[in-house]
């Protein structure tokens, strides 16, 4: 096989990995995509339709807005919980990774893999 055949077929399997990602990454979102579709739409149109509307004809916040005046105080607390643990987190992991990239490592005296001086 010659040079040249070998890297079309690189890129033509490139492309194909490319493609079988992508479709697994709509796969994988669509239900995500679909959660937030229905928390735009009116119970009506929720549970009214008898088939799936991947846009809806009329978006509404009212769903947003009972929870909001339901559930606010939780989250609330929530927010200002993970708010905090954020703040700590990085107080405690900012200092402690300052001094890392200029600390050697034994592996960045030696010399580098077979695989990574090939062209």
């Amino acid at each position: 096989m010659s040079a040249v055949t070998r890297r079309r077929l690189v890129a033509v399997l490139a492309s194909l990995a490319a493609l079988a990602a992508l479709a697994a990454l709509v796969v994988l979102l669509f239900p995500l995509y679909a959660v937030i579709v229905a928390s735009f739409e009116t119970n009506s149109q929720l549970f009214g339709a008898s088939h799936y509307s991947f846009f809806p004809s009329q978006f509404t916040l009212s769903n947003y807005r009972a929870v909001l005046s339901q559930q606010g105080s939780h989250v609330i607390s929530s927010l200002i919980i993970a708010l905090g643990t954020t703040l700590v987190t990085l107080v405690i992991a900012l200092p402690a990774a300052a001094p890392t990239p200029r600390s050697r490592s034994p592996s960045s005296t030696t010399s580098p893999p077979a695989a990574a001086t090939r062209p």
